[in-house]
């Protein structure tokens, strides 16, 4: 997990930014996206059983620990009847509700917290 493999650049007109203290665009005021290099198909898994098994192609920062309550790896579950319902070959449900959160919000709050504490703010507000 190296800063080389992601920076950060304004979703609106593309200005890049600075990784530390993220936050808006300095010179549009829209929110910043992390923009991924490719990484290799050699590249391994971690050895853990959650989102953060990932965390090669992620966001994070050199020494960087995930906060995480067990996110992610939920089930997909196939669904004959609605596929046919829906004139579809096959459909398959994510089961987002085995999150410890019981939502699908819980990746998303899980990589929002971890950046958090790795800028050092004292808190987050959430709705």
């Amino acid at each position: 997990m190296t800063t080389a493999t992601w920076t950060l650049r304004c979703s609106a007109c593309d200005t890049p930014a600075a990784i530390t203290r993220p936050s808006l665009c300095t010179a549009c005021g829209q929110p910043l996206f992390a923009r991924y290099a490719p990484v290799g198909r050699d590249t391994a898994l971690l050895s853990r059983w959650d989102m953060w098994r990932y965390a090669p192609f992620m966001a994070l920062l050199d020494g960087e620990a995930p906060v995480t309550l067990g996110e992610g790896l939920t089930p997909m579950i196939e669904s004959p009847a609605l596929a046919q319902a829906m004139g579809v070959r096959r459909l398959w449900i994510k089961d987002e509700a085995q999150n410890p959160t019981a939502s699908f919000k819980a990746r998303g709050m899980s990589a929002a917290v971890t950046r958090a504490r790795a800028e050092g703010y004292p808190g987050i507000v959430v709705p």
